[in-house]
């Protein structure tokens, strides 16, 4: 399937320049923590300020540094602070990715009061806890979700053609394998090495909003909704249009922020009877709500009931996730349809040069006043 291969390629595409040379950043960090009393060492220090241009680290230098202590080292970045959320029995820790994807390196994460300010290829994880020394998925958050609705508010006014601000949850809390990322992290487009069934409540810019069911087996006939994407010969979901979605729509006008309010209802034996994911925007003050609703997920070669599998995912806990990343092949998101023209989505030469800052040049996108309640039967 064309939408599906393009996913493929975009975590590629991350990597178009291949790994960062020797030292890394975030060895640079850990050794200016180090009180080294030798000239090699002073020599690493002044080759960080350089890291990624120059790749001189001698054999002989690497040595030195692997025989120094590492009682005191940590992860720098990875703890960005904590968050309330509403409706659990204490603060979210915010743990920062170091990786966001093998061999590039993401920008950390900040928690500040009651959001997090996600800047462009970072991403960062929900825990109960957070160690500097080590990722372990112990840490992560993972509640049943089964019967709730999660809600937070979004600011995507960074967010222009081919950028892409996420919210989703995966298993990684139950990866055993620390995966090419370091950190545990796991999805169904296995971008780290680990595939596992993901829910993406969101991926959206300004002008496109999806959210997606994956149940971490099979990438094929995925149950998606709300507006946007296309390209030659295909058309994505339309649950809405432009003026009811997009800068200065009637209903969601993504130049401000806007709440995002994702339900996993039950029917009457307990089991997941889909997911609903409600947009509204209550500082305008409008009557207008926008709504995607995926009450359907079928195995496309066995006829296997998959919202099953992830209604039992749900009830086991999931962790939510936020990152915000870019791409020049984005129009799986938020292109437009062969024979659509003023429909408020991009054109291929918009995605193949992304917009991802706003009116003062911040790259950076902002999620915050996040809750977790029970959905009234």
């Amino acid at each position: 399937m064309e939408l599906e291969t393009q996913r493929l390629e975009e975590s590629r595409d991350l990597l178009e320049d291949g790994p960062k040379p020797a030292p890394t950043l975030a060895s640079c960090q850990k050794v200016k923590k180090w009180t080294l009393g030798i000239v090699i060492g002073a020599a690493f220090l002044v080759m960080c300020r350089y890291a990624g241009s120059l790749n001189l680290f001698s054999t002989s230098s690497a040595a030195s540094v692997a025989m120094l202590s590492e009682e005191n080292e940590e992860i720098v970045g990875k703890c960005a602070g904590s968050i309330p959320v509403e409706g659990t029995a204490a603060n979210i820790q915010v743990v920062s990715a170091v990786w966001n994807v093998p061999g590039d390196e993401a920008a950390p994460v900040r928690a500040l009061g009651s959001a997090i300010s996600v800047p462009l290829t970072s991403r960062a994880y929900f825990g109960t806890s957070c160690s500097t020394a080590e990722y372990n998925p112990k840490e992560y958050f993972a509640q049943n979700l089964l019967g709730k609705q999660l809600m937070f508010t979004i600011d995507l006014s960074s967010a222009g053609c081919g950028c892409n601000a996420a919210f989703y949850l995966t298993s990684m809390a139950y990866v055993e394998k620390e995966t090419d990322c370091k950190d545990y992290y796991c999805d169904a487009m296995s971008v780290c090495g680990v595939r596992c069934p993901e829910i993406d409540i969101m991926e959206a810019n300004k002008h496109a909003f999806r959210s997606t069911l994956h149940d971490g087996i099979s990438n094929q006939e995925l149950p998606t909704g709300g507006f946007g994407g296309g390209g030659k010969g295909w058309v994505g979901p339309r649950d809405w249009s432009s003026e009811q979605y997009g800068p200065g729509a009637r209903c969601i006008d993504t130049n401000n922020p806007f709440q995002v309010a994702a339900r996993f209802p039950v029917d009457m034996y307990g089991k997941l009877a889909g997911m609903e994911v409600v947009l509204l925007q209550l500082s305008a003050q409008r009557n207008c709500e926008l709504l995607v609703d995926i009450s359907e997920y079928k195995d496309p070669e066995t006829g296997d009931d998959m919202l099953h599998l992830l209604g039992k995912t749900l009830e086991a806990g999931m962790t939510p996730i936020v990152s915000y990343w870019k791409s020049r092949t984005m129009t799986w998101l938020d292109g437009h349809g062969p024979d659509e023209v003023d429909s408020g989505l991009c054109e291929k030469s918009e995605d193949e040069e992304p917009q991802c800052s706003d009116i003062l040049g911040r790259q950076e996108v902002e999620f915050s006043f996040f809750s977790i309640t029970d959905l009234v039967a």
